[in-house]
This record gives C-alpha cells, structure tokens and sequence, in this order.
C-alpha cells in the first residue's frame, strides 16, 4: 500500500521506519534522513523475508527504492534525491506522532542510550532512585522498542498503570500526567528522535567506549547535558577514547560510571537499585553526582 505523502498525517504510525534499498549510497543518504527528521530507523532490510517479518512486529514505514507488494505503507524514492529532499519526503510521516505532554512545574530528566545495551534503563532507574529522597518523581518508561523497566523491578505490568515504589517515587510504562511531581525521570531507550525531548530540562546520553563512540556522538543531532561512559574502565583503550572524545567536545561534562558487575547484579536479582542494596559502591557514587 503505497500512499500519497500528503495523506501521512492521518496513520497512527509512531515516525518508525524501515530501509530496503539495493544502492548503499542511496540508503546511506535515507538512513542520514531518518536522523535528521527525528525519526527511528528499526530495520535495513536486505530481503523480503525481513521486511515480511518485521509486519507482523512493528508498525512502521518502509524507505525503498523500488516498487514493493509489502502490506504497510512506504515511501518510494530514487537516487536523483538529496538529503534535503529525503527529510521533506519523511516529515509527514512525523506528523502522524501526537504527543502532547503538560509538565507544569516539574523538572524533566531523560536518559538516552547511543544504540541498545548501553545500560540506559539501568541508570534511568538508579537515578530515579537517588532523586527521590528529597523528590517526588515519577519515572517513565518511554522505549517503545523494549520497555523493560517493569522486567527489572519485579512488576508484572505497568502499561498506562502507575505503580508506587515508596513514598516518594512512582513508575509508570507511558506518559500520565495527572500525578503531582517534582521530577519525570525518562527511559528512552534508544530513540534519538522521541518527542519528550523536547520537554527535557536534562539530557543524558548514555554509551560504552568503543571504537565507534565518538563517530556516533558527533552524529547526534541533540545537545546533551552530558555524556555518561557506563561499564567504565581505565584501560589504556578507555582512556584513549576518551580523550579522543574531550579533544572533539572540550566543553562537554562527561561522567564515567564504573563497571561494577558484583552491585548491579545484586540490584538487579532483588529488583531494586544500588542505592539500597550497595550505597557505598563507585558506580552508585558517580550516579549520584548527576544533576
């Protein structure tokens, strides 16, 4: 099903997309587009099968260079198309993402992982943690690709359903807004282009330090409040990157929490955080410093 531009706006699709492009340049120029529209790139599909499999998941929007017999809707584009023209082809399909979010006077926190297993979840949660001894908060579980916040506090759902933690802290899978809070701590998994961060007071951007950390942090198209290394170390491969990325972003705060398997691993098994079950752990420490 292959639908007029003009007609996006009527989709419920959450700015969700899919590549099946045969010319690397051309997908690499659409991938770039994706970026620049705020939008999520969830699968570059080389087959059929892929793409077919994915339909049965995943609401999204597929990217192609050539005429298709997929059930969903796509985009069809060629290689005479320039970025620019790329993010005006994509943009409608982000107006089909209703998000109206009312935080009155609350703060609004959110942790943004630079691709998936960074631990985003992990600190979004400790950090709620901490926050709440003199707070009210409510933390937000907002990845719409594996929201798993419920999973690791022992809850069996969640979903548009606020649970309380204890006194001071709440959680909910979702956006409620009708709770008095002092702060939303925000798990956003990996979305780059998620609407709440517009609504953010706070970023923090969330990644190990790799080989390809720093090209992907320049690609970012948001500004953080930080950048957090999580599973830190200080090995001379760490340290190198590291310095790499303070020579790129010298005004940048950047915040390493070390790899602390023993408390995590505690935390995670009694389904709480390290600020009850190890207070007195680095990794906890260095999550307390956050703002």
């Amino acid at each position: 099903m292959r639908l007029d531009v003009d007609a996006w706006w009527l989709l419920l699709i959450m700015a969700k997309f899919a590549t099946y492009i045969a010319d690397p340049d051309l997908e690499s120029r659409a991938i770039k587009a994706i970026s620049l529209a705020g939008g999520e790139l969830i699968l570059r599909g080389v087959s059929r099968d892929q793409i077919r499999e994915l339909e049965l998941k995943e609401k999204f929007v597929l990217i192609s260079n050539r005429v298709t017999q997929f059930k969903g809707p796509s985009i069809l584009i060629d290689e005479n198309l320039e970025i620019e023209e790329l993010v005006e082809k994509l943009q409608p399909a982000k107006k089909a993402e209703s998000f109206i979010f009312n935080k009155k006077n609350a703060r609004v926190v959110c942790f943004l992982g630079l691709g998936g297993g960074n631990g985003t979840s992990t600190l979004a949660l400790n950090y709620a943690f901490e926050k709440a001894v003199s707070d009210q908060v409510l933390l937000l579980d907002l990845d719409r690709r594996n929201p798993d916040l419920a999973l690791a506090l022992g809850l069996h759902r969640i979903d548009l359903r606020v649970e309380r933690l204890s006194k001071n802290l709440s959680v909910v899978q979702g956006v409620i807004e009708d709770l008095t809070v002092d702060l939303y701590v925000c798990d956003l998994g990996s979305e780059a282009g998620h609407p709440m961060l517009n609504f953010a007071d706070d970023i923090y951007v969330v990644t190990r330090l790799g080989y390809n950390t720093l090209a992907r942090l320049k690609s970012l198209t948001i500004a953080p409040t930080a950048i957090i290394f999580n599973f830190h170390e200080r090995s001379k491969f760490q340290l190198k990157i590291k310095d790499l990325i303070k020579e790129e972003f010298p005004r940048m705060r950047l915040i390493g929490v070390p790899s602390d398997l023993k408390s995590f691993e505690t935390a995670a098994m009694r389904k709480s955080a390290l600020f009850e079950v190890a207070a007195n752990s680095q990794a906890r420490k260095a999550i307390a410093t956050l703002g």
